[in-house]
């Protein structure tokens, strides 16, 4: 017998949930190690919060659990409010018992409430995942790629971020960016639980290029991931953009110059972003795991993808947690 609940209504919620991650995704390569510590800044993300944690509890322990931010994001030219479903986890000795769906189901039912148009989830391309979620009527919107790159033997420059205008920053990345569906425009909380109040083992570094005005930007987040033998560093990157190609040039090249030596770099970026998607495979970045962005229309919303496609922005958080 299986009980709803939300994590703010379970005693010892965190070290239950941290329990389920590692029975859910311990053992998986490319999962960054978790601690409660992570979970309470993850929790922090707005629109989630422990309210947003929806359970299934089995004789009074958490055995499946969905995260869902509510927000609102750009989707063909407008804002729409919209749930994201993310970190689906269920218990290895409850599976194939129909939890996902009803944690999926159960989100919906919230959504609606909340006045979301739509869903939007990620995961990987043709997993078991991707196929529950088009039976429960997702579709697929976009491709998202993990470009990876490893950094020279040798670095030119130190690692040395400075200082930053965050502020004149998150008005240049709303600006830039609210031509790409997907992405969840940066108000001042937002911004600052992505880029400045996050925890010590995922620190994020602000860089610029800056002349007559800021011309581009780009954040670096350091952290870790499993590996099937060890835990390894990688850094990932984060709301590129700029004015002009050339100036994303010289920052991705700053920025890339600056690690240290055999560094692993991950970005995500979908085909649709044409320049960003060619600057880094001309920079040596290499496509490896394909994520796809999945839509749910809720009661009366019709999905209809536009001839003329907008570039996509992939959420680096909803896909890896960072």
């Amino acid at each position: 017998m299986y009980e709803r609940a939300r994590g703010n209504e379970v005693e010892d919620f965190l070290p239950e949930l941290l329990t389920l991650h590692h029975l859910s995704f311990g053992t998986y390569p490319g999962v960054i190690p978790t601690s409660e510590a992570f979970l309470r800044w993850y929790l922090e993300r707005p629109g989630l919060g422990e309210e947003n944690t929806l359970l299934f509890l089995h004789e009074g322990h958490i055995v499946s659990s969905l995260f869902l931010t509510i927000s609102a994001m750009y989707w063909q030219g407008g804002l729409v409010p919209v749930g994201i479903i993310d970190t689906v986890m269920i218990h290895p000795d409850h599976r194939k018992k129909g939890l996902a769906s009803k944690l999926i189901q159960w989100a919906e039912e919230v959504m609606r409430e909340r006045g979301c148009r739509m869903s939007l989830l990620y995961t990987l391309s043709d997993s078991p995942p991707f196929h529950l979620y088009r039976s429960l009527g997702y579709l697929p919107v976009e491709s998202v790629f993990h470009l990876q790159y490893l950094t020279a033997h040798s670095s030119p420059f130190p690692f040395s971020p400075r200082p930053q205008p965050k502020e004149l920053i998150r008005q240049f990345l709303n600006a830039s960016l609210a031509c790409f569906d997907g992405f969840v425009p940066l108000d001042e909380d937002y911004f600052a639980w992505r880029k400045v109040k996050r925890p010590p083992m995922l620190p994020a570094f602000l860089f610029t290029v800056q002349g007559n005005g800021m011309l581009s930007s780009l954040t670096l987040i350091q952290g870790e991931i499993t590996t099937p033998t060890h835990v390894e560093t990688v850094f990932y990157l984060q709301d590129f953009c700029g004015q002009t190609r050339q100036a994303k040039e010289e920052l991705l090249e700053r920025v890339l110059a600056s690690l240290p030596p055999q560094s692993k770099v991950d970005t995500l970026c979908a085909p649709s972003n044409e320049e960003e998607w060619h600057l880094f495979l001309s920079r040596g970045f290499r496509p490896t795991l394909e994520e796809v962005a999945l839509i749910h229309p809720l009661e009366g919303e019709k999905l209809e993808l536009p001839h003329s496609r907008r570039p996509w922005y992939p959420l680096l958080e909803s896909i890896v947690g960072a």
